[in-house]
């Protein structure tokens, strides 16, 4: 899966009276402030089914009816509704979205949602609502466009990357995706020009360079792959960093240096020792 860009926070609404809002407690009866309400309800929203579930619902609906502006309220209920009835998780969303016009992140969402229930036409709509919000929004031009890219519709993903990197060309997260589309492709170039950008953007994308050395080896040029293995892992050596040398000691495998290959993959297993796809090479 692909990481997501890091999408700037939604405006929180203003507290106006919140302080002065009190929700009953559902067992204890005390009274409880909005925001002590709000956590009360996420927990009780995890069951995602019986009276735990229910009196989630009662109380997300009570504090979406105080403060119809908090578009994390609707998410939140409509997150839990999701896994319970998916007509109920629409009109939670609906809701939210006709209180919230302008909150991409609900519309994102409901999309993604869309998205995984095999609603493809509802997915593409609120996906284009996102952008129409903000023509900036990076997680929406990557979200449609990887999506285009699994329908086969190839022509609209490259153009929704295009406009998406046009909006937001300082967003390496969305240069990143782009590249590993084109790479997915086998062209090359391509993802090598886009994964540049990338750390043009952002030069500490430890992923971008990773990306980098894997393409640079499949070019043929295996001093500039190695050298961008350890630009990756100059910036990233904790257990995030386990794919890089996952990736890193399979090209020094593929090379005939085996006891490169094998320091690098026990490194990799000394910084993250749950990493399947290292421990399964290693092994």
């Amino acid at each position: 899966p692909q990481p997501h860009p890091p999408r700037r926070s939604a405006p929180r609404p203003r507290a106006g009276n919140r302080l002065q809002h009190r929700i009953r407690h559902p067992h204890t009866h005390e009274d409880l402030h909005f925001d002590a309400a709000h956590a009360y309800a996420r927990g009780l929203a995890r069951t995602r089914a019986g009276e735990e579930a229910r009196v989630a619902r009662e109380m997300f609906a009570q504090l979406s009816r105080l403060e119809p502006a908090n578009g994390r309220v609707w998410l939140d209920w409509a997150r839990m509704e999701s896994y319970i009835n998916i007509d109920a998780a629409r009109d939670v969303y609906q809701r939210g979205m006709a209180a919230n016009p302008a909150n991409v992140i609900l519309k994102h969402a409901c999309a993604v949602m869309e998205e995984r229930r095999g609603s493809v036409d509802r997915a593409k709509h609120l996906f284009e609502q996102c952008i129409q919000v903000d023509p900036a929004d990076g997680l929406a031009y990557q979200s449609y466009a990887l999506l285009e890219d699994r329908l086969g519709n190839q022509a609209h993903a490259i153009d929704l990357f295009d406009r998406g990197v046009a909006n937001d060309p300082r967003n390496a997260h969305l240069w990143n995706a782009y590249g590993v589309m084109e790479q997915r492709h086998e062209r090359f170039e391509s993802a090598e020009e886009k994964y540049l950008r990338a750390v043009e953007a952002d030069p500490r994308h430890a992923r971008s360079w990773q990306c980098l050395a894997i393409v640079a080896e499949k070019l043929g040029d295996q001093a500039e792959a190695e050298a961008y293995f350890k630009r990756a892992l100059a910036i990233d050596r904790g257990p995030s960093a386990a794919p890089i040398f996952n990736a890193y000691a399979l090209m020094q495998f593929r090379s005939g240096r085996i006891d490169q290959a094998r320091e690098l993959f026990a490194e990799g297993s000394r910084v993250d020792g749950s990493h399947s796809p290292l421990l399964h090479a290693y092994a």
